[in-house]
């Protein structure tokens, strides 16, 4: 294929800079290009959406991702498990003010809004799912017990704690 029809590979080191503008990095995919880079909690990465000419909609995407484990990470390295997360993509450049929406403008604006829209859904709803178990975990005769036997160790914490001045309260006297 000719031309770069969005198929880069997208390298970015820090995805929710202000000033972010794009991607850091694009590398085009030529025949025998091997792209190495190891995956961490902050190795940004992805590809815009392919967009194939007329002739070549029957095409496809063909890559290789190769994962090697290690045993033990430093802890800056690693994180709870999670899902993956996508970072949206920044406002096209031509989009400014005074510039007159085109159709293609507004079916992208769509795309993108949806996206939005999902990617908000799927959050409400694992917080749901969040809030749902940990109101297990609270009625639960095991965390109940554990209340209960805690509470005067609870108690002893609260009165020890020293008290923040307030305006007008003198302080210590020495």
């Amino acid at each position: 294929m000719t031309g770069d029809l969005g198929r880069r590979l997208e390298l970015e080191s820090d995805p929710w800079r202000a000033e972010r503008k794009g991607p850091r990095q694009r590398i085009l995919p030529l025949a025998n290009r091997c792209v190495v880079f190891e995956t961490t909690e902050s190795s940004w990465h992805g590809f815009s959406r392919i967009q194939l000419p007329a002739g070549r909609r029957n095409g496809s995407r063909r890559s290789i991702a190769v994962y090697f484990y290690t045993r033990q990470r430093a802890g800056v390295e690693t994180a709870p498990s999670h899902s993956t997360i996508y970072v949206p993509r920044p406002m096209r450049a031509h989009l400014q003010p005074g510039y007159a929406l085109q159709p293609e403008d507004v079916q992208e604006l769509e795309v993108l809004i949806g996206r939005r829209d999902r990617q908000i859904r799927y959050l409400y709803e694992r917080e749901l799912d969040f809030s749902t178990t940990l109101a297990g975990i609270y009625r639960s005769p095991s965390f109940r017990l554990g209340r209960t036997l805690t509470w005067p160790l609870r108690w002893l914490r609260e009165r020890w704690k020293p008290k923040p001045a307030t305006a007008g309260t003198p302080g210590p006297r020495r």
